[in-house]
């Protein structure tokens, strides 16, 4: 990472059912033509918890984005659009950053070029910087690189929401260059 080009902060959240909620915070460096991406932190959150499932996720996204500054929020919409629309605490956050609603997963996610899989080479090419200073870093970059390694047999939540900042990277405009009327 040269710290070059600006960066724009990005939380990416894939939705589960009924296993596990992916949730993943990164720095994405502003570039039209090179994707880069610094991981800070990824949750696994379970879909189906005493603590309330939807309702913890909702505000873990909501305590994220107050937190670290959060410029885009990606959602893959799935079955819980309406609802994650509709949850107030949605309210509390919604203008504080810009809403990506990733619609196509079912049908994009198996793309030749554009897909889950295309996340092979970014590893590969060390596109992706990762979490690795202490232990919960290390732990974070670990059950990011179990799921990768299970594809596709076990649950990828974790890369399901780090394929969404790359399928999404062309969309984050640094608010610097974002130009109002």
């Amino acid at each position: 990472w040269t710290g070059a080009l600006p960066i724009v902060r990005v939380l990416a959240v894939a939705p589960s059912p009924t296993k596990f909620h992916g949730i993943v915070l990164a720095d994405v460096e502003y570039s039209r033509e090179d994707f880069r991406c610094h991981i800070l932190a990824s949750y696994r959150l379970q879909a189906q918890s005493e603590d309330g499932g939807l309702t913890h996720l909702m505000k873990t996204c909501a305590d994220i984005v107050s937190a670290y500054n959060v410029d885009y929020f990606v959602f893959e919409e799935s079955g819980f659009g309406n609802w994650f629309r509709g949850d107030p605490t949605f309210a509390t956050f919604k203008d504080k950053v810009s809403v990506i609603y990733h619609r196509t997963t079912g049908k994009s996610k198996g793309h030749d070029e554009y897909g889950l899989q295309s996340l092979s080479a970014d590893f590969e090419f060390q596109h992706f910087t990762f979490p690795s200073g202490d232990t919960r870093g290390r732990e974070m970059t670990a059950m990011l690189v179990e799921e990768a390694l299970n594809w596709p047999d076990e649950p990828t939540d974790i890369l399901m929401a780090t394929w969404l900042l790359k399928y999404n990277w062309r969309k984050f405009i640094p608010r610097s260059q974002i130009v109002t009327q």
